[in-house]
C-alpha cells in the first residue's frame, strides 16, 4: 500500500482491476468504495496503488454511465 493515503482518495485495486475510494485500513484489510457509491469491498494492502489518469477517467465514466441508467 502506498504511504499517506487519505480518506476519500481514489486508489486502484490491482487484485480486481477497479478504482475505489479509500475508506480505511482495518485488521490488515483495506476498505474501498466504488466511485459514486455502492457496496464497499476489501483487498490486501499490497494490492492498492494510486490510479493512472486513464484508470481514473475510465472509472468516472463507468460511474456516470451507471448513474444515468438508474435515473
Amino acid at each position: 500500500m502506498e504511504p499517506g493515503l487519505r480518506l476519500g482518495e481514489f486508489v486502484y485495486d490491482v487484485a480486481n482491476g477497479c478504482v475505489g475510494e479509500y475508506r480505511e485500513t482495518h485488521e490488515g484489510r483495506v476498505w474501498l468504495r466504488p466511485i459514486g457509491g455502492g457496496y464497499e469491498w476489501t483487498t490486501e494492502p499490497g494490492s492498492v496503488r494510486r490510479p493512472t489518469d486513464a484508470e481514473l477517467v475510465r472509472a468516472r465514466v463507468r460511474a456516470a454511465n451507471r448513474d444515468s441508467r438508474t435515473r
